[in-house]
């Protein structure tokens, strides 16, 4: 007689087969000059399907050719000594569970946080990957940094995705500004927002997983530490502990047993709709010129619908 534990199990992979063919095996692609609300929210949003979306920043008018200016000349000359926050690791992985080389011990690891101008930026970018330090600088922060920390790049882009508003009949919560290199990989994370992700220069490539997946990811629980000016791990005080998946989405290393990630690789000027609560991770590259990868992402807010309590329900099982 099969135990409780592997009755679950085999019901958990079951679903996920089932889900992932009704997602398909690849992320489908839509030119921007088919694409509008009805059929955007009808189409993919309701079932929540992911969908590459080509020439989408030339669909909004977007004046972002400078953007692509490989020392960041251009993006300074607009903005250069305006503050941003600058995420800082050793090794380009912000938010990961990292084992702490002084105590030993796997550890929810947060970035130094440094607030820098952006000309600064560009230049510590460059610097750190021509010398190979072990200091990677990523314009990452998730505050709607571009409206907040760099206005004065507005007038090249769109405070919104037309189409998008009109589907989900609201303006985004926030637009964030995305500038790093090769080096920064996100680790695969969900997030409860409806994501509209374009890319400006370089790529990114995203492996994806539904919300039924989360099963499948390794989370464990780590005490949650930061990185100080030194790249020194530093355990938050009071103590607090985080939840997270411990896969590398460049290796998949440890991915439980299932169909694979869908995999779709977005390029300047494409944008990826990534529907609310799909696990995602990220990597990215430069330019063929060298220059930096960036992007500029959209978040809006999620209807909590019957779904979020079966995600729930799944990642209850799974434990």
């Amino acid at each position: 007689m099969e135990s409780s534990g592997s009755v679950v199990k085999e019901a958990l992979k079951t679903l996920s087969t089932d889900v992932h063919d009704f997602c398909g095996s690849r992320v489908e692609r839509i030119d921007a000059s088919q694409l509008e609300s009805t059929f955007f929210l009808r189409t993919f949003v309701l079932p929540s399907r992911p969908v590459l979306i080509e020439n989408a920043a030339r669909r909004e008018g977007w004046k972002t050719e400078g953007w692509a200016n490989k020392d960041g000349a251009y993006l300074s000359d607009l903005a250069g000594d305006e503050l941003v926050t600058v995420a800082i690791t050793p090794n380009g992985l912000a938010d990961a569970l990292t084992v702490d080389d002084a105590s030993g011990v796997e550890v929810f690891a947060q970035p130094h946080q440094r607030r820098q101008k952006l000309a600064d930026f560009f230049r510590d970018l460059r610097q750190t990957r021509e010398s190979g330090a072990a200091v990677v600088p990523y314009l990452s922060a998730q505050n709607s940094s571009l409206t907040k920390e760099l206005p004065a790049l507005l007038p090249d882009v769109s405070p919104d995705v037309s189409w998008a508003t009109s589907a989900f009949g609201a303006p985004p919560d926030a637009c964030n500004i995305w500038i790093g290199d090769d080096r920064s990989v996100t680790t695969f994370h969900r997030d409860h927002y409806e994501n509209i992700f374009v890319v400006v220069n370089g790529s990114k490539t995203f492996k994806l997983l539904p919300p039924t997946d989360t099963w499948r990811l390794g989370m464990r629980e780590a005490p949650a530490a930061r990185y100080d000016a030194s790249l020194r791990l530093q355990r938050e005080e009071p103590e607090r502990f985080v939840r997270w998946c411990g896969l590398d989405p460049r290796t998949l290393e440890g991915l439980g047993p299932g169909p694979p990630p869908l995999e779709v690789t977005v390029r300047a000027g494409e944008a990826l709709y990534l529907p609310a609560m799909w696990v995602h991770g990220v990597a990215q590259k430069c330019a063929e010129d060298g220059g930096p990868c960036v992007a500029v992402n959209f978040w809006y807010d999620m209807e909590f619908s019957h779904r979020w309590p079966f995600v729930k329900l799944v990642e209850t099982l799974s434990s």
